[in-house]
């Protein structure tokens, strides 16, 4: 398998509602593109993905490229602008049924065509299952991974995501054992809510989360947000513990174990 190599969903496989919404959500972009005269844009991510699985989305997050003076691709950011005037315009779907986030290039990234850009070894997803993408024409892409991870229920994370985080994403320093704790929570939100099982590389991520976890217990900025975690989206650990048992995964009770030491039981 090449994993990011870029296909195309043929969506005459999904039921008419999929397509009919898609087709709208396709047919907003285009006015939010006129109205804004961007260079490109597109639904990217959980909405598309979550929505050809059958689970009902909340949000959605629309991916924009602006225009420099000469009418090349511009890196800046300008979302307030974006997301105000999207909002104005007040579309049927888009900022109103599903609530409107709105994301870009890093200034510091070069740029690539949007669709290799979510769906390729450069995108800004910590997973496969969520490299997906709905283009204003109306198409949908994802690339081989994804389209196995969609296909067999499976999380598995992008690992080249780690560096531009770290480097292009921001504005401010991130600290690893944040990045580590936030992925890896992350996918385990993914794995209860959508019933997924973990790829090799979020499999391992897991086995040794543990060590993470003791280092994280000195740190408290990061301990306290990790817990906060827990806390907001309602995990247990004894459900967390079922989980990873579930799954094989290896040093489940060091994980316990530490998580003890930064949750309140």
């Amino acid at each position: 398998m090449n994993k990011y190599n870029i296909v195309e969903i043929d969506l005459s496989h999904y039921d008419k509602s999929v397509q009919n919404l898609f087709s709208v959500i396709a047919s907003e972009l285009q006015l939010i593109q006129k109205q804004l005269d961007l260079y490109e844009i597109a639904v990217r991510g959980g909405f598309v993905a979550d929505t050809l699985k059958g689970i009902q989305a909340k949000d959605i997050d629309v991916f924009y490229v602006l225009k420099d003076s000469s009418g090349n691709p511009s890196l800046l950011c300008d979302c307030d602008t974006v997301k105000s005037t999207i909002m104005s315009m007040k579309l049927e779907l888009i900022g109103d049924k599903y609530e409107l986030d709105v994301g870009h290039f890093g200034e510091k990234e070069f740029y690539i065509p949007v669709v290799e850009k979510i769906c390729g070894f450069f995108s800004h997803h910590a997973d496969f299952y969520s490299m997906y993408v709905l283009t204003s024409e109306g198409k949908v892409f994802t690339n081989e991974m994804g389209k196995y991870c969609h296909d067999h229920s499976v999380y598995e994370v992008t690992l080249n995501t780690w560096p531009m985080t770290q480097n292009f994403l921001t504005n401010h320093q991130n600290d690893y054992y944040d990045i580590y704790n936030g992925f890896t929570f992350r996918g385990l939100r993914q794995m209860i809510r959508k019933q997924l099982t973990p790829g090799e590389d979020y499999k391992t991520m897991l086995e040794n989360w543990h060590s993470i976890l003791r280092c994280t217990q000195s740190m408290p900025q990061i301990k306290d947000k990790l817990a906060n975690r827990f806390s907001k989206h309602d995990i247990s650990l004894s459900r967390l513990k079922s989980i990873l048992d579930a799954n094989n995964i290896q040093n489940a009770d060091l994980i316990i174990k530490e998580l003890k030491n930064i949750i309140s039981i």
